[in-house]
């Protein structure tokens, strides 16, 4: 019996095209943050580790200005740079918090959330994204504050998603067998770790998504396909 609904995000009970837009905010924001910013601890911890690593990299150390304009070619290059991700991180919940951006969320998510919390089933977050990001995205939804309905978080700090062992990490902290726990993906890859872990998986494949607009929905797959969170209380038995 399922006791515990874990679902990845992004492209699952979020649209991908939000990750685009929150990329967009640290883009055109990021000079006048670090610039208006410089009395902040954490900002300036985060400007001095690029430097070093940008140092690092080129044997050579660069100025305040070419650290910001490598910050500003990262996020265009998509470099997942850790202290590019925290500035972004900074920048974003500012976004949330002064009402600038709401966190993409499906309808039918809340409605599913309110249900499975209604009928004893505990729920959680797996994402390539920080859990601080999760947090955000969440508690400034577009379907309201969602933090609540969540029982546990996790990002890539119990592993890759598609490392059958981050499945098994999840479970013990969790406390649970891996076949309690159903597992809510629209990556075939992160299915295929989790089902080997012995979790139950279902694939979404949203109409909004790339699977389903340049080509139909495959018919036959090794997972059962959902279009919304709708019909998973059919898989909790």
């Amino acid at each position: 019996m399922v006791k515990f609904i874990l679902t990845d995000i992004e492209g699952t009970a979020s649209s991908k095209s939000f990750e685009d837009l929150l990329l967009d905010c640290a883009k055109v924001n990021l000079k006048d943050f670090i610039y208006t910013n410089t009395n902040n601890v954490e900002v300036l911890q985060c400007l001095y580790d690029a430097q070093e690593y940008i140092q690092q990299v080129n044997n050579k150390k660069p100025t305040r200005k070419e650290v910001v304009e490598n910050l500003l070619e990262w996020i265009e290059r998509g470099v997942k740079q850790p202290s590019l991700k925290k500035l972004q991180g900074m920048i974003n919940k500012l976004a949330y918090e002064n009402g600038d951006i709401r966190g993409h969320i499906y309808p039918d998510v809340a409605m599913a959330f309110e249900r499975w919390r209604e009928n004893g089933v505990l729920m959680g977050t797996y994402s390539s994204n920080p859990i601080e990001w999760q947090k955000l995205l969440f508690k400034y939804s577009t379907e309201g504050d969602m933090v609540p309905y969540i029982s546990a978080f996790f990002d890539t700090g119990v592993g890759e998603k598609t490392d059958i062992f981050s499945y098994f990490h999840v479970a013990d902290k969790l406390n649970l067998a891996p076949n309690e726990i159903l597992f809510l993906s629209d990556s075939q890859e992160e299915l295929e770790a989790a089902r080997k872990s012995g979790m139950g998986v279902l694939q979404m494949v949203r109409k909004d998504s790339p699977i389903a607009a340049v080509k139909p929905i495959p018919q036959r797959s090794k997972y059962l396909i959902m279009n919304s969170f709708d019909g998973v209380d059919a898989a909790l038995s």
